[in-house]
């Protein structure tokens, strides 16, 4: 089974931390890292959710001795994610991903790690292309899940498993370790989207185009990826040249020149000016038709737009400026 390990994570000799749920797929990743990387530079990271009680220990034990027998550290965390949600008003999934992708984010630097290695494999992406159509995403989201990509920290996350379908993972434990792994009976939820299509959408697929039907989709969703990123290099480039230095560091930019600019360009423009604020995780079309709602005409009168819960836009005369909503409402009363 032939992984993806990036040259500068082969010749390095710092560690990395490798994300392991207990699942088939993050077991599988494990074990072929063992095989290219010395013990001594596998850290292994595990975060209980705490949804799944004494399922989720279980997972939990099993990664615990799985390190023990190989040799390799060992760290776990956890949170209450169902509390964090109800909190926030997310959802189970999307809460249990921020939390546990924090947890991974500052056990790496805790460890002065180099990266971090996730389990995605090949079905995961035909999973998310499927997913992102029926939300209507652009072509940043319709090329997929990078095979490496740094976080907004500088960390780098890649995915050793991508090109290798689950099938296959669940293979290479029973052929070449008759290694066991925990099976997530949430994976049986049916009103989770994401399982929906891997039951019933996928095997339709499967049944009608055969086993490699995720073949030519990959192949697009790579082409899709490379025109992305052409476009975002371009887009970076205008916001580096209209990006106006700021006394208190709150990012800002001079909207002459973007009504010249391709639609596509733009959007993105806006879009990672949004972004390198900081502020928000998730920008929406919405959002940046919002944005640019307020960058056109001559910006004479102050004109506000609420981004979200903690950003705030203002455009005043060729300037557009983002503030966290503490800030603005400081303003206010002042």
């Amino acid at each position: 089974m032939k992984i993806f390990v990036p040259q500068k994570i082969r010749k390095a000799t710092a560690s990395v931390l490798v994300a392991v749920s207990g699942g088939s797929d993050s077991v599988a990743m494990l074990l072929a890292l063992r095989e290219e990387l010395e013990p001594k530079r596998i850290i292994v990271a595990h975060y209980n959710h705490k949804i799944r009680g004494a399922e989720a220990d279980r997972d939990e034990t099993l990664v615990r001795e799985l390190c023990e027998s190989l040799g390799v550290s060992f760290i776990s965390g956890s949170g209450d994610v169902p509390a964090i949600a109800k909190q926030t008003g997310e959802s189970i999934e999307m809460a249990a991903r921020s939390m546990r992708r924090e947890f991974l984010l500052a056990t790496a630097e805790s460890n002065n790690c180099m990266a971090i290695a996730i389990g995605h494999n090949r079905d995961d992406q035909v999973e998310t292309l499927f997913l992102r159509l029926l939300r209507g995403a652009g072509l940043r989201g319709l090329g997929g899940i990078r095979p490496e990509l740094a976080s907004e920290n500088g960390m780098l996350f890649f995915r050793p498993v991508i090109n290798c379908s689950h099938s296959e993972l669940q293979a290479f434990l029973k052929e070449k370790y008759s290694q066991q792994w925990c099976e997530d009976s949430t994976n049986m939820d049916l009103d989770i989207l994401r399982n929906k299509l891997r039951a019933k959408i996928v095997p339709i697929f499967k049944e009608n185009f055969g086993e490699s039907f995720d073949q030519p989709i990959i192949r697009t969703m790579e082409l899709l990826r490379l025109d992305a990123e052409c476009l975002d290099s371009m887009a970076n480039d205008f916001l580096r040249k209209i990006s106006v230095p700021d006394e208190q560091s709150y990012a800002t930019i001079q909207v002459d020149g973007l009504a010249d600019l391709h639609e596509a360009i733009r959007g993105r423009v806006l879009l990672e000016f949004v972004y390198s604020s900081k502020l928000m995780q998730n920008v929406t079309k919405p959002i940046v038709d919002r944005l640019w709602a307020l960058c056109e005409g001559d910006g004479s009168e102050q004109r506000i737009a609420t981004l979200s819960n903690n950003c705030v836009a203002i455009r005043k005369n060729a300037h557009l400026k983002l503030l966290p909503m503490d800030v603005y409402n400081k303003l206010k009363l002042e």
